[in-house]
Order: structure tokens, then sequence, then C-alpha cells
């Protein structure tokens, strides 16, 4: 038998404050819903499975929202929306439910619903409820307030609740009394979540760590000039903002709260999307944190700094002591491959598969790993996202990954405090590389214009507060406005700005920040700057689709150089989507247009190499039967599969109607990057015909990435005019 791994998940609990200033009214309801769902679902599984371990985060911003949901008579806009009686609702009213009670993941929240599904078929177009509101009746209206609500609950109350039951079998025709027991059994629900975590860590099942309040990114509140130590060349904000001051109270915060809310002081810190420097880490020893953590890239570039080059991996399944002015804490780094795995990658596997294959991947490790010492693999990953991608909301996974890695000889559960009070750190860095989770970089949340713009807008108003302070030696100005300006400090304002990542709700998140900022110049007398009364982001900017320019004759043979596909449409896979992102992608862009007979597609990402079969680590983690798949749907649907082959790589076309093979593509290049010529008559295309176009990367277990992520890009071939290499306009 080989040596043991122990194995310590964190699963990072967090939503931002969505509260409407100076009222008891939330603007977004994704507290309460992720409430009845994952926060009570992840905390219940852990009760079911006797003999787990793990690490919850619960950023202070999160707990506040609950308590204030469950014990001050707290509401949202789309609770006030469901509350009210359809009989009474406005034609605008209407129109909001047809607009947002559809936010959920379709597969497994709508479509096993009969009359869920038809209600979103009947709507169509987000875009244009207005004009369909009169086509749905009050029945309609009310049925769609249930089930957007009921749709939310967790599997545990959805397998074992008798009234939650009763609502599921029922389907339509939902009464007033229905929906009242329903929004009653949410309150019931969210009242039991904090009582369950406290009473699974008294038992010794769980450790509860924290964050700072508001979820800031610590480095860059400290000093946005950090952001060019890992992006030398990278635009910053014209205004730097540095206002370590304001980290601390963060930090200090965020254990304070966690004290009151849990009735013990924390140990541990997630640090906000785990982004850390060695002024956030003084802060954080300074404060009392024993332990935080960071990505593994973040731990390569630190050691590739002090001049230490190892030879393989065994360096990151152990913590790290730092030190600094103020004191000392262990750092772990989270192993972002396996942890990707489960928040992008295993809900499009059978349950089963996916299960065995991470217990298979942890038991290997287990044996490869230096012997001698004790080996522990980080998994830390957000606990509320990914679970509406997975098959019964991740139940089934979850739980049968706990009692595999319970009854396992080789694997071993454990939280991250318990670890070190048996084996205290003992390898020492010097420093930490300045990161996040994202790419060991900050260009999720600086950079970019409208990012950098946000940021000097913060920047004014704080500098602005700063002067009014120097005068207000009692610091009342900071008693009317540091929570508003703490709030606009916090992280999620810039993940949402900029083409890194959108919803469709992004307006929302523009606004609730512009709010934050103009509250705190009017409350102390100060002009808020004009720019502030409008949205910092075009949202037709949002998206990174460029349409082809005219038509074009590329090589054909992979090489990276771009020449002869400048004119071609483009769609970036690195805008990511939702309120995750992942640390690496397998395809990153796709390049698309047309001569008179033929479409030319390119892609460019990790994953050409993997198809080459010349990058081990992408062997090593997803096997050696890589599969591209170039879907195109018209009036038939066309899948063009890329494999690695027996004598290398080949490409052919597929009917996916009836799996039938048609011929080989015979204009095909894999080197730097795939490109490949598709005769348009073989697809049945023709001059001015729309199609659907979109990427699968799959190995043999299932999909590893589509991109879009739930759509597809809306491609037309031009019609040509007489002129050579013209478009017909």
């Amino acid at each position: 038998m080989g040596p043991k791994l122990y194995v310590a998940f964190l699963w990072h609990m967090h939503q931002p404050i969505y509260k409407e200033i100076g009222a008891n009214r939330y603007h977004l309801p994704w507290v309460r819903l992720h409430g009845i769902k994952s926060y009570y679902d992840m905390g219940k599984i852990v009760e079911e499975v006797e003999g787990t371990r793990v690490t919850f985060n619960f950023t202070p911003s999160l707990l506040e929202q609950l308590i204030e949901y469950t014990r001050s008579g707290a509401t949202d806009v789309y609770l006030e929306h469901t509350i009210k009686d359809p009989s009474d609702l406005s034609r605008e009213e209407k129109a909001f439910i047809l607009a947002n009670f559809f936010h959920v993941h379709e597969e497994f929240m709508i479509r096993p619903y009969p009359r869920y599904l038809e209600l979103l078929s009947r709507r169509g177009d987000p875009n244009r409820v207005m004009e369909r509101v009169k086509e749905f009746t009050n029945q309609d209206f009310l049925d769609l307030q249930v089930w957007f609500n009921l749709t939310w609950f967790g599997q545990t109350i959805k397998d074992h609740d008798e009234e939650i039951h009763y609502l599921l079998r029922k389907g339509t025709r939902y009464t007033p009394v229905d929906k009242a027991r329903l929004v009653a059994k949410q309150m019931e629900v969210l009242r039991r979540v904090i009582p369950l975590y406290r009473g699974l860590r008294d038992l010794g099942r769980i450790e509860i760590s924290t964050s700072p309040y508001f979820h800031p990114i610590l480095p860059l509140l400290c000093d946005t000039s950090e952001a060019r130590v890992s992006s030398p060349g990278a635009p910053l904000p014209s205004r730097r903002f540095s206002y370590p001051e304001d980290a601390r109270r963060h930090v200090e915060m965020g254990m304070d709260y966690s004290r009151y809310v849990f009735q013990r002081i924390p140990r541990g810190m997630w640090p906000s999307e785990g982004a850390v420097s060695d002024a956030a880490l003084d802060l954080m020893a300074r404060s009392g944190v024993s332990w935080t953590a960071s990505d593994e890239e973040i731990l390569a570039q630190t050691l590739r700094e002090e001049g230490r080059y190892p030879e393989d991996r065994g360096f990151l399944y152990q913590p790290y002591l730092w030190e600094g002015r103020s004191g000392k804490l262990a750092v772990f780094f989270r192993d972002h491959a396996v942890s990707d795995l489960i928040g992008f990658v295993y809900h499009r596997w059978f349950t089963t598969d996916a299960v065995a294959d991470l217990l298979h991947r942890l038991s290997n490790l287990a044996q490869d790993l230096p012997v001698g010492r004790p080996n522990l693999i980080s998994i830390i990953l957000d606990g509320e996202n990914a679970w509406e991608y997975y098959y019964r909301q991740g139940y089934d996974f979850l739980t049968g990954v706990y009692r595999g890695l319970v009854e396992h000889p080789l694997l071993e559960m454990t939280t991250f405090s318990e670890y070190l009070s048996r084996f205290p750190a003992v390898e020492r860095i010097r420093h930490v590389f300045p990161g996040s989770w994202i790419n060991a970089d900050f260009g999720t949340w600086v950079g970019q214009p409208v990012k950098n713009n946000a940021w000097d807008y913060l920047a004014r108003t704080r500098e602005t507060l700063e002067q009014r302070l120097k005068d207000d030696p009692e610091g009342r100005a900071w008693q009317q406005t540091g929570r508003e300006m703490m709030i606009a400090e916090g992280s999620d304002w810039f993940w949402w700005f900029g083409d890194t990542h959108s919803s469709a709700l992004d307006s929302e998140f523009d606004k609730l920040f512009r709010q934050h900022l103009k509250y705190v110049h009017e409350s102390i007398g100060a002009v808020p700057p004009s720019g502030l009364s409008l949205p910092l982001s075009d949202q037709e900017e949002e998206y990174s689709l460029l349409q082809p320019k005219e038509l074009i004759n590329p090589d054909i043979d992979g090489r990276a150089d771009e020449s002869g596909w400048e004119s071609s449409g483009a769609f970036s896979f690195r805008k990511g989507g939702g309120a995750m992102a992942r640390s690496r992608y397998l395809v990153e862009k796709i390049n698309y247009g047309f001569d008179r007979g033929n479409l030319y597609l390119r892609l460019q990402g990790e994953g050409c190499g993997w198809l080459r079969g010349g990058h081990p680590e992408l062997i090593d983690l997803y096997g050696n039967e890589p599969l591209i798949e170039i879907e195109i749907e018209h009036r038939e649907r066309f899948k063009v599969k890329i494999s690695k082959g027996a004598y290398g790589p080949q490409a052919y076309l597929v009917k996916a109607a009836n799996g039938e093979a048609g011929r080989p593509i015979e204009r095909f290049g894999l080197e730097e990057v795939l490109e490949l010529a598709v005769p348009l008559d073989t697809i049945g295309l023709n001059e001015n015909d729309e199609f659907h176009l979109s990427v699968v990367v799959e190995n043999e277990k299932g999909e590893l990435e589509r991109w879009p992520s739930d759509d597809y890009i809306n491609v037309r071939v031009p019609g040509v005019s007489p002129e050579p290499d013209r478009w017909c306009t």
C-alpha cells in the first residue's frame, strides 16, 4: 500500500451585496435562491455522509444577507413579483416576470418539468416580452411565479420534503395558497442554513473560514500598481488606487463578523478570488489569520522568482510557511486542474464516470507523490455555482465522491486547520507572487478600458472622501459613507465589466456600482461626477464577436501565422460566462470566413497540441483520446470531427442525424493551430444561407468544453458580387 494522500476541499460561498441603499430590499434574488439550493444542500450532504471532513468559506457579505432575509424581513424585487396576485400585476410587471423568471439552467431546472418548459416555449425571445404579455393568462403567470421559485430548491428538499413533493407532482394550475406555502417554505429553509453549518462545525465535521468583508481584491486595494508585476504591459487606471487601510478594514471586519455569526474565531481566510500579494498576506497575518490559500500557478511563479525549479509537481501538495513584518501564516495552493474538472467538466459526464475518474486520479496521485512526508491536495472552488449544471444538482456526484473518499485506504479527508494541527507547514517561501486564481494575474478586474474607468471613479470617490476625513477628526464622514465605499470596493462589479464575463444582468451590476459611489458623494455634500449617471458598459461591446469583412483564401497549413485570416470573422472564447472562471481553456478562439466555394475554420488553443499528442500535461489530465467537433446546423446538422487517429490527426465530415460518415476533409492542417476548409456544397450551404456554428471538445468520457457554452454562433454565407473577392452589399 502506498502513502496516504490527505484531501482538503474548500467550498467558497459568496454573494455580493445586492441591497438597495436605504431600504431593506434587494435588487437581485441570488442569496435567497442559492440559499434554498446549494447553501442548504452542501451542508446536508456532509451531514448525510458520515466521516466527511471539508472546509466551507462563507463571505460576510453573504452571511449578512442571509440573516436579513430570515431575521429582518428583507425582500427582493423578484420576491415582490412572486408574491403579487397575477390579477394585480401591471403590464410592466408581467413583462418583468416573462423576462426574468427563466433565469435558471434550462436542461436540469426547466426541461424536466413540462409546464415550466411549455411556458418557456411560449415566452420566446426575452427581448420581446412586452409583445407577448397579452398571450398569457393569470393562471399562466401564477404557474410561472411558482415554478421559478420551486425549481430552485435543492435536491435534499426535493427528495424529502412532502410539501415540495406535492407541488412538484401537481405541476400546473397552482393556487394562491400553493404559492404562499412555497414562499413560507423558502424562509423556513433559509432559517436552517446557518444553524446547520454551526452544528456541523461543533461536531468537528467541517471547518468554517472567512473572507474579506465585501470581497475586494486585496492586492489591488493596497495598490493597483501590483497588477503590473504579473502583467507588465497592462494599461492601468489613470488614478492609482492605494488604500491599504481599507483592505485592513475588510480583513478585520471579516474576521469579526464570522466570529459573531458562528461564535468562534475563524483560523483561515480565503482571500477574494485567491488574490494574494505580500501586502495582503501581511494584513491577514496581522489580523490573526493562521492559514490562507491561492492557486498553484501563484506558487509556481513564486518558486521561479526564488530560483527554484522543481522537477515534478510534488512541490504543490504541501503548505508553505510565509513570514512577513506582522507575522506568519501557512499558505495552501489549490490543484487548479482537479478543481476545474469539478467546476466545469464533470457535469457533462455520467455521474458514475465522473466520481470514478476523480477517485482514480486522487488514488494515482497518492502513489506518485514523495514518500516520507504528509501530502495534501487542496481542491478549492465555488460552492454554489457549479451544481445547477449537474444532474440532480450535484447531489449524486458529491455523495459519491465523499463516500468514495471516506472508504478509500489511500485517501483521507481533512480540513486545513486539522491538517496543520497534525503537520505544521515546514517548507518556506520568502514572498508570494502577486496574482489571483485566474491566470495568476489581475486581468479579470483591471486593465481593460471599462474596468479602468470603474477604478478611476472608485479612486476619485475615495479621494473625495479622504479629503473630507482630514477635516473630520471624529470620523463622522466615514460613519456615514464608509460602508457604501467598502461595498463599491468589492470584486464583483469589476468581474462583470468589460469582456471577461457577462450575464443577462450586467446592467444591474453597473447600476448598483454607480449608486454606491453616488451615495458616498451626496452623503458628504460633494457633487458626484456626471459620468456616474451613465452606464459604464456599452452592452454591444460586451461580445467578442467580429463579423467577416470580405472573402478570404488562407493557406491551410496549421501554422500560427494569421496571414490570410485578417478579414475573417472571429469569436473569442476567453469571454467566459456567468459567475465562475476556469484556469485554462482547450479552445480560445475560432476564426471563420468564406471564399466562393468553401467555409474556412481556424481554431487556436491548447486543444490543438493535445490533438497532435504533443501536450503531456493535457494527456495526463484528459487522456489519450482527444476529439474536437465543429457542429454546423442549417437544413441538416453536420459535424466536422477532428481526432488524433492511429496514424496521425484526421478530419472528416459526419451527418449528425444518422452518424453516417461523409468525405474526409481534404484541406486540413494541424500544427500550432487547427485550420480546415469545408466545401459549401458538402454541407448544403448556398449564398445568403444562415447557419449555426459551435465547437465541442471531448475525450472518451464525454464533453470537456462547449463553445459558446449554451448557445451558438449565427453565421451567414455571403452573397458575392460579380467583382472578385467582394461582399454583395
